[in-house]
């Protein structure tokens, strides 16, 4: 699945077909909607976006949703 999303608010701003279909929300829903409804783990997210953003570079990473 793909999801695009702001990465200062965690704001979704685009999905794939497969994203709406793992969420179980349509693509009108997911757009708009924060990454951190989604997140069981959300303080993991927000350290992971704040580390990348500041030093430009990104390791594997892995979550679960909700």
């Amino acid at each position: 699945m793909i999801v695009i999303f702001e990465p200062e608010n965690e704001i979704v701003i685009d999905v794939n077909p497969k994203a709406c279909e793992v969420f179980g929300y349509s693509y009108k829903e997911l757009v708009g909607m924060s990454l951190k409804k989604l997140t069981k783990d959300v303080e993991k997210g927000e350290r992971t976006i704040k580390s990348v953003l500041e030093h430009k570079r990104f390791k594997n990473y892995e979550t679960a949703y909700i």
